[in-house]
Order: structure tokens, then sequence, then C-alpha cells
């Protein structure tokens, strides 16, 4: 509404609306910067900072132990990386290792279309 009102009309409309929301998007990535958060998910910003750090990636089962040494519950792994997916800040890559029976997940720091 404070947009309508300042842009001197009654009904508010999409304009109004698309600058409502690139304020809220502006606030969003201020607070993440002051604050040197990426996600709002300690965990997920841990393990974006190592992935950032390594060029080929990491396994999960390297970043549970590389960051984490091994203390960390799948259920959370799985939120923080699923909280870096969705902020478009990772992605998961599947391969197939030689004599493994099932493929194994490799993150990469960063957008999967760059």
């Amino acid at each position: 509404m404070l947009y309508t009102v300042l842009s001197n009309t009654l009904k508010i409309g999409k304009d109004q609306l698309k600058a409502a929301i690139s304020f809220w998007q502006y606030c969003q990535r201020s607070a993440q910067w002051a604050l040197g958060q990426q996600t709002g998910n300690r965990m997920a910003d841990r393990i974006l900072w190592a992935l950032s750090n390594e060029s080929l990636g990491m396994t999960r089962s390297e970043i549970r132990q590389e960051i984490f040494s091994r203390n960390c519950a799948n259920i959370a792994l799985d939120i923080a990386l699923s909280a870096l997916v969705n902020a478009e800040l990772a992605y998961v890559k599947h391969e197939q290792i030689p004599g493994a029976r099932r493929k194994v997940e490799r993150w990469f720091a960063g957008n999967k279309q760059t």
C-alpha cells in the first residue's frame, strides 16, 4: 500500500507490487551481506564456504567428515543441502564410481546453469 500512496494512485497495480517486491529482495540481500550469511541456515553456510573452496566438489561423505567431523544428523545435512539448492547456491551431480553399487552425490558451489 505504501508504494500505491507514494505513486499517488488509489489502486494497487502491477508497478506498485513490483516495487514492493524489489524493495523486499533488497532488504533480504542487505541482511545477508550484513550478517555474513547466504541462506539463514548456519550448517548450509558452512557447507557453502567449503564447497566454494573445492573446485572438484565434495561428496556427501566428505562434507560430513571434513566440515562436521562426522558429527551431524542425516536430516540436518539434508535440510542444509536443500537450503543451498533452493537458494541456487549449490548443485549436485550423481556419478557412478567403479565397483560401487550405487551412485555417489558430488556437491558443487554455484548454479548448475553456470
